[in-house]
């Protein structure tokens, strides 16, 4: 299988993160997020879970909800999964933490792919 590489036509930096356009109207934004300190953990069947409000703003509005990950940069915490509002092409509000072990810092690195036309 072979793919095709394409170089980004505009890159946009501001406060809610960068994001990359590309010519086939593929976009790519991502963002480190701040620090979450003292985080409170319920007991749950599997381990631990912690909610974390975040809106996070997209740098640029997609046209339709993007494909959205995160991934843990600072923290003990073996698994988390995204859940987003599949109607919001604008921000991503909510992001759920699980853990085997009570945290007392989490940082998260985020990124969403979608289409920008």
């Amino acid at each position: 299988m072979k793919i095709k590489m394409q170089r980004y036509i505009e890159k946009i930096e501001n406060a809610n993160g960068t994001a990359l356009k590309f010519p086939d109207g593929t976009m790519m934004a991502y963002k480190d997020s701040n620090r979450y300190d003292n985080l409170i953990f319920s007991d749950v069947v599997a381990g631990k879970m912690a909610i974390i409000n975040d809106a996070w703003i997209y740098p640029v509005e997609f046209v339709e909800p993007p494909a959205i990950f995160s991934t843990v940069i600072t923290g003990n915490c073996t698994s988390y999964r995204t859940m987003r509002d599949k109607a919001r092409i604008y921000e991503q509000s909510v992001l759920a933490m699980t853990s085997t072990i009570s945290v007392n810092e989490v940082r998260l690195s985020y990124f969403a792919i979608g289409k920008w036309k």
